[in-house]
């Protein structure tokens, strides 16, 4: 049991190098939709910390920080708000926003939905 918890860390660590050096920006959320985990890539496109971000709903954090283009009006954000709602996965959906200093930012989001062995809903990983 104790090289099992063992690997277990190891693997875990692992995953974590490989999310904090990927050019992605890759984040967990819990059953209840708000962040567990996110790499550091987040602060370079949006200019909010990752420990500001965990514990918090991502459709809260968005609408209280960000608004939309006027060449999107939303509706990136209502799509990815949608999909999430609704525990599906979803691919390269195309979101728009304004920072609060005035820049413009677009990002590509895919995430899935995790469940566990009874398919209890757990979390979306993107």
């Amino acid at each position: 049991q104790k090289q099992a918890e063992l690997a277990l860390r190891e693997s875990e660590a692992r995953f974590r190098d490989f999310a904090e050096y990927s050019s992605d920006w890759l984040w967990e959320t819990d059953a209840e939709g708000r962040f567990s985990f996110t790499t550091n890539r987040f602060y370079e496109v949006a200019r909010v910390a990752p420990s500001d971000l965990i514990g918090k709903s991502r459709e809260a954090l968005f609408r209280e920080l960000y608004q939309p283009c006027d060449s999107d009006l939303g509706v990136g954000w209502d799509r990815h708000f949608a999909a999430i709602e609704r525990q599906e996965s979803y691919r390269d959906l195309e979101i728009n926003f304004v920072r609060a200093d005035g820049a413009h930012r677009v990002f590509h989001s895919s995430g899935k939905p995790v469940y566990d062995e009874l398919g209890i809903f757990l979390s979306t990983a993107e």
